[in-house]
């Protein structure tokens, strides 16, 4: 007999008792045991009566047994089932497990009763199977197959082998019950089959099981296939085998759960087990799950990762990052790559960690499949590695978190002032304060500073605001919709988020989101603090030189006023946006939501349900401050818009000339009267772009969507009404709308991942979408250009004709000596300049002998005049 087969005894019992057989494995050994008349008077309590000869203990040429006895055991045949069971049926039969008296471990055994012609009954011929033998042969027909296992168990839903060394026989030589294996592959099976399948009793379910291929979900093991095939026959047998794989995907494809135990042969209920990547990620095939490309985010700990509902199907989804913190699998792994020396675990390539962290069955003890080392860049955390670690704080200029420096706040310090000093240059350089022609004629010579400078200064005031709350808005939309704009869009994008007003570096030392939020909520009243501390101080300093003069304190007034409704324009709409980013929460899970703007927030805490109400205080007192426009133009609206001016122009002139509507002026001024509203409409557009858009849906495409839509009425808003006094800026804000239009709809393309059908790459993209929103800034530039070409024509003109300046009465010394020097520069006579001054006679004489301006009483050819306006011919 073969002796690596799976059979353990082969043999013969007789009725009288006798048996011989022949037990391996190799060498073997024969078993013989006389009859009861031999030589046993105690017949089955004697030691001897059963003996084992050893190995090949047989004469060749007799064949007669010349081997010892070695052992002993109490045995008669036929009280064994497989004798008994033989001889009652009269047949054939398969026996149920037991216990083997030759080796005391479990198996089955084959019976045939021998039954003479005249039907005397002679024994019964046996062959025993052990289950552990047969459990090998399942072992070695998986061998290889890492994702397969095969078990059978009988029809009570007992393991009779598996594929599985030690898994169908517990510690005490029973059967283990499929349902209670300690093994979860095996017991999820059963317990799926004896349940859903059976009509309560939990046995017909094996049977109703047959030929059917499952869909299982196996905790923490991922999604297999498991079909059943029920063995039966005439004998007996009565068995069950499973087989069991794990299902795997094509490349760009991933296990996806369908609901639990789902059945393939049920037409009714389509079962899908691969799903297609999601966007923002790859998809290595096999049973791996997704793994996050550069700039997206998969949580590899999520506890439901791949469990469902009995209602649903899983999917999983890569989270688009706002920051550029999330590195991506790939790119991660590489770094891992060029640190092996790491003591916890060699990495030897990115499959290796691949395997080990992006699989259903998560190490997730291991060192390396922590969620924030596997994705996140250095000094970020948390989902969408949207925090940043203690030490570190966000950089709007790299959008990633860098090490808190000791100089942060005195940064953020030289920041503002730098800020406040630019605006305040071009302030008072744009009304003539300053002049500085002589000092860029001796550094870059006197044509380039004439043009370089009078072209910024014939910028229209409204044009600048157009490009101010354009590229506000637009550096706005990557967050807003939740994706990324290729280089070099994306990199401009970066270095205008100063627009967001993010230079302090709170959180190095208020430690989150929320409490920079609260911080920064009083930088309107901080600031509007200071700049009239500063108006009282001027007041004070200038009555004490010059005298409380009415005029003079309504020309401060004015110039602070412009001040605190300038703070206003610049602050409201990015704080208010910082505000409503605070209501914004990302769900990665049911049960999971954070803030996305800063992931460390727990948007289900206690902590953070009491900011809301502190917050929503905070937007209604910002909205309210935005109201205070329309309530100032409101009250002086008739003196804006004069009621009787029979023209646009004349109206202008009226307005123009009322000292009362002075402090409001950066309201109304680059606008047409009758639209003296809509400098509120457009902070609230702002307003809804920037701060409200991030709300109004988790989906990237939704979003996206709903402010292509917004901007598009934007846009036909603007050119319908034509708000603006000056042509040429109405103009430039409907092409800005359209801008904003155009990056809302590359947005889309991007999500839809379809740029790549328009024949372009990524960068030739990202270099399209910079040329075109640049193109308001160029035809800003360009209208400057030819208001200051006109300029230069009309001092060229000034040589044949009187310099003629009619209402000046309004002029400061500085603004007056600024348009003196520009009488000299066009090389006019003297003798054909007249200018007037209007002021107090104590104040002329004190500028005379300041020497501010050079001019007297009777200096021929120009004239300081104490009297009201004249008209010159």
């Amino acid at each position: 007999m073969d002796t690596s087969s799976s059979v353990n005894m082969i043999y013969y019992g007789f009725e009288n008792g006798k048996m011989i057989g022949y037990i391996t494995p190799s060498p073997g050994k024969f078993a013989f045991m006389n009859n009861e008349n031999s030589s046993c008077p105690e017949w089955n309590y004697e030691t001897n009566c059963f003996g084992y000869y050893e190995g090949n203990s047989t004469d060749p040429v007799t064949g007669k047994i010349i081997g010892p006895i070695t052992t002993a055991k109490f045995y008669d045949p036929r009280w064994r089932p497989w004798y008994t069971g033989s001889q009652d049926k009269g047949s054939s039969l398969w026996t149920d497990p037991y216990v083997f008296a030759s080796a005391g471990v479990l198996g089955i055994t084959a019976a045939m009763p021998i039954i003479t012609a005249d039907g005397t009954f002679l024994g019964v011929i046996g062959t025993d199977y052990t289950l552990a033998s047969m459990e090998n042969v399942l072992v070695r027909l998986v061998d290889g197959y890492d994702d397969l296992l095969i078990f059978i168990v009988d029809n009570l839903g007992n393991l009779i082998a598996a594929s599985i060394a030690g898994a169908a026989i517990d510690e005490n030589n029973a059967q283990v019950p499929a349902n209670m294996s300690s093994y979860p592959l095996i017991a999820n099976v059963a317990q799926y089959i004896e349940k859903d399948r059976s009509e309560g009793d939990g046995v017909g379910g094996w049977t109703a099981a047959n030929g059917t291929i499952l869909a299982v979900d196996i905790e923490n093991e991922g999604l297999y296939w498991a079909q059943s095939t029920e063995i039966k026959d005439d004998y007996g047998l009565h068995w069950h085998v499973v087989v069991v794989e794990a299902v795997t995907c094509e490349v760009g494809y991933y296990v996806i759960t369908p609901r639990q135990g789902h059945d393939s042969s049920d037409s009714s209920r389509s079962v899908k087990v691969c799903q297609s990547c999601p966007s923002g990620a790859e998809c290595a095939g096999g049973k791996y799950l997704p793994y996050p490309k550069e700039g997206y985010w998969i949580d590899v700990d999520m506890v439901d990762y791949t469990t469902t509902s009995s209602s649903s199907s899983s999917s999983i989804d890569a989270f688009s990052c706002s920051w550029n913190t999330c590195l991506g699998f790939k790119k991660r792994a590489k770094q891992y790559n060029s640190n092996s020396n790491n003591e916890n675990e060699n990495i030897n390539n990115y499959e290796t960690i691949l395997k080990k962290c992006f699989t259903n069955n998560i190490e997730s003890n291991s060192s390396f499949c922590q969620i924030d080392e596997l994705l996140c860049s250095k000094g970020s955390a948390g989902p969408m590695c949207g925090s940043c670690l203690s030490h570190y704080r966000y950089s709007s200029i790299t959008a990633t978190c860098v090490s808190c420096s000791k100089r942060v706040w005195l940064d953020g310090v030289i920041f503002g002032i730098l800020l406040l000093f630019i605006s305040f240059f071009v302030y008072n350089f744009r009304h003539g304060h300053v002049d500085i022609s002589e000092k860029y004629q001796s550094i870059f010579g006197e044509r380039i500073n004439i043009s370089f400078i009078g072209i910024l200064y014939h910028i229209d005031n409204g044009a600048l605001k157009v490009l101010w709350c354009t590229f506000q808005i637009v550096q706005s939309i990557s967050f807003s919709v939740s994706i990324t704009f290729p280089n070099p869009h994306g990199e401009i994008l970066k270095l205008l988020s100063f627009l967001e007003l993010d230079f302090m570096g709170i959180p190095c030392y208020d430690g989150d989101y929320l409490n920079d939020v609260i911080i920064s909520s009083f930088f309107l009243f901080i600031g509007g603090f200071i700049v009239w501390l500063i108006y009282i101080l001027r007041v004070l300093f200038r009555g004490v030189e010059f005298g409380f003069h009415s005029r003079d304190m309504r020309i401060l007034y004015a110039q602070h006023c412009k001040a605190s409704l300038l703070l206003i324009f610049v602050i409201i709409p990015p704080i208010i946006s910082k505000q409503f980013k605070a209501l914004d929460c990302q769900s990665i899970s049911p049960n999971e939501s954070y803030l996305r703007v800063d992931t460390s927030i727990e948007c289900n805490s206690s902590r953070y349900k009491t900011f809301v109400v502190l917050d929503g205080l905070f937007i209604t007192i910002y909205l309210c401050v935005a109201f205070s426009y329309i309530a100032l133009l409101y009250k002086e609206r008739k003196k804006i818009n004069p009621p009787g001016a029979p023209t646009m122009k004349t109206a202008l002139q009226i307005r123009e000339q009322d000292e009362s509507v002075r402090p409001i002026q950066f309201l109304f001024n680059d606008y047409k009267p009758k639209y003296w509203y809509f400098e509120t409409v457009d902070l609230y557009r702002r307003i809804l772009f920037v701060s409200v858009l991030p709300l109004l849906s988790q989906r990237t495409s939704t979003k996206a969507y709903i402010g292509a839509f917004m901007s598009l009425c934007s846009s036909m808003f603007f050119r319908e009404l034509m708000p603006y006094k000056i042509d040429m800026t109405n103009y430039i804000a409907v092409v800005a709308q359209y801008v904003i239009l155009t990056d809302f709809m590359a947005a889309i393309v991007l999500d839809a991942r379809s740029f790549h059908s328009l024949g372009v790459t990524k960068l030739t993209f990202g270099s399209i979408l910079l040329v075109i929103n640049l193109i308001v800034v160029i035809m800003a530039i360009y209208v400057g250009y030819l208001q200051h070409s006109r300029y230069e024509t009309s001092l060229i003109d000034k040589n044949n004709s009187i310099f003629k300046v009619e209402n000046a009465e309004f002029f400061s010394p500085y603004k007056f000596r600024f348009i003196l020097t520009q009488m000299k520069q066009g090389d006019v006579d003297s003798g054909c300049e007249l200018c007037y001054y209007y002021t107090s006679l104590k104040q002329a004489s004190e500028i005379m002998k300041m020497n501010l301006i050079p001019a007297s009483l009777d200096a021929q050819g120009i004239i300081v005049s104490l009297n009201g306006p004249m008209d010159i011919g």
